[in-house]
């Protein structure tokens, strides 16, 4: 993955474009958009952050987390959409430990 970031040169301006775009497109089970409840905040600039967002956005299935967001909101816990930051993005350095980490709702 590393390898493939350092491949691409694309102006983060139009991966911005193309990861607003994503977030629009992108279609829930229940016929929503994920920008619905996901956003990506201003700290989302260097190239290669954006193209881990787009392969979140572009790669993942997001009806459970999306499920998960709402119930949150309804409950007052958080405001949607969810802004999702660099850090966020950054917090796991590559996929494999991204899916090792333990999945947990109680």
């Amino acid at each position: 993955a590393a390898r493939y970031h350092s491949l691409v040169d694309f102006p983060p301006a139009a991966l911005r474009t193309c990861l607003t775009q994503s977030l629009h497109r992108k279609r829930l089970a229940d016929g929503s958009r994920l920008n619905t409840v996901l956003a990506f905040g201003p700290s989302m600039s260097g190239s290669r952050v954006l193209l881990a967002a787009m392969w979140l956005v572009e790669d993942q299935s997001w009806d459970e987390v999306a499920d998960i967001l709402r119930l949150a909101s309804q409950c007052g816990r958080c405001t949607l959409p969810v802004m999702l930051t660099a850090d966020d993005v950054n917090t796991h350095t590559n996929k494999t430990v991204f899916l090792a980490a333990p999945r947990v709702l109680a």
